[in-house]
């Protein structure tokens, strides 16, 4: 397709559309010839984006996929993904046209990031620095918020923090954040994964392949002020938090990876009262929500070396569907990453 300059946008795009007949992998159709979006209506907050890489996520497979519903669910979003990297298209912002960004989506809508162009709210983007590369810049949306949103309000300063699956996509980044704020790390990850989340800067690391992972949180008592759970296994740990946990301490769950088991566990401990083995610990399921400055932390520690960025594969555009394919196996170590969407 010819390139046109930043601050236009073609009559047709490239773009990725569900089909909805089975798997997100097997039900992706590139479409050479999509009609563009429409121009904002408000230029000061909803923001044209030249796409240059995209981040996935496993909500970008799983509210399609959902048994029965998620066809119907899907015909709101015809591209997935919610992650980016561009460049500004659109006058009009407090960001000059031709600036590099990172970018989330408050949402699925028509146009995802497997879109070459899409309309961004103000609010899910951040100036990149020059030093940071655009695949880098599309994995902090999703997963690097909830990260921050899981562990920056609620620790100080040399807390005991329990990070369960610190070597995934949104684990990685709790690992450093906790890090930079002067916490204590404890995480788990598999025996391939040790040194990855050492290098981190884990203090210690439970390998979930050879130790009991809850044994292990309660040799020492009732330590830890904050545990994050980004995995939902095993899917008493709400419950065995109790043992490891300290009674102010708070336990926040994310629902990228979580079964059944911890579904159950997690609806017990909230609805059945505390005398019949209900939660007497804080808890909250944390749904991530853009927040600029929360963005701008994020792209600031990037920038400054801070914060590394694990990518465990970029895939070409043309090959997205592999890209989903390497997502769902739940083995990436990081971010999954589509790039070059368009030029750099």
């Amino acid at each position: 397709m010819a390139q046109t300059s930043s601050s236009e946008v073609p009559s047709t795009i490239r773009m990725y559309e569900y089909k909805g007949t089975s798997s997100i992998e097997q039900s992706l159709v590139l479409n050479e010839k999509a009609a563009a979006p429409k121009s904002p209506r408000y230029a000061s907050t909803q923001i044209t984006i030249q796409v240059i890489a995209a981040s996935l996520n496993p909500i970008d497979y799983k509210v399609p996929e959902i048994p029965l519903v998620g066809q119907y669910l899907a015909r709101n979003f015809t591209t997935p993904g919610l992650d980016f990297s561009g460049r500004v298209v659109s006058a009009g912002s407090d960001l000059p046209v031709g600036t590099l960004v990172a970018g989330r989506l408050a949402g699925p809508g028509p146009y995802g990031s497997l879109s070459s162009y899409l309309v961004a709210p103000r609010s899910g983007l951040a100036k990149l620095a020059n030093n940071v590369s655009p695949e880098h810049g599309a994995s902090l949306g999703t997963a690097g918020q909830t990260a921050y949103q899981s562990i920056v309000p609620y620790v100080k300063s040399g807390d005991k923090v329990f990070i369960n699956g610190g070597s995934g996509g949104v684990g990685s980044f709790a690992v450093q954040i906790a890090k930079i704020l002067g916490c204590h790390v404890t995480t788990s990850c598999s025996s391939g994964n040790v040194q990855l989340v050492k290098d981190l800067g884990a203090d210690e690391v439970i390998d979930y392949k050879t130790q009991d992972l809850v044994g292990e949180l309660k040799r020492n008592g009732l330590v830890y002020d904050h545990v994050f759970d980004t995995v939902g296994q095993p899917g008493s740990l709400l419950k065995d938090s109790e043992g490891f946990l300290k009674p102010e301490g708070k336990f926040i769950q994310v629902g990228g990876g979580m079964t059944f088991a911890s579904i159950s566990s997690m609806l017990y401990k909230l609805f059945v009262p505390v005398v019949l083995g209900g939660a007497n610990r804080y808890f909250k399921f944390l749904t991530c929500m853009n927040n600029p400055k929360d963005m701008e932390q994020l792209a600031a520690w990037t920038a400054e070396g801070k914060l590394k960025i694990i990518v465990d594969s970029v895939y070409p555009y043309e090959e997205a569907s592999r890209a989903f394919e390497k997502l769902k196996t739940g083995r990436a170590r990081g971010k999954v990453i589509v790039s070059p969407i368009n030029s750099h």
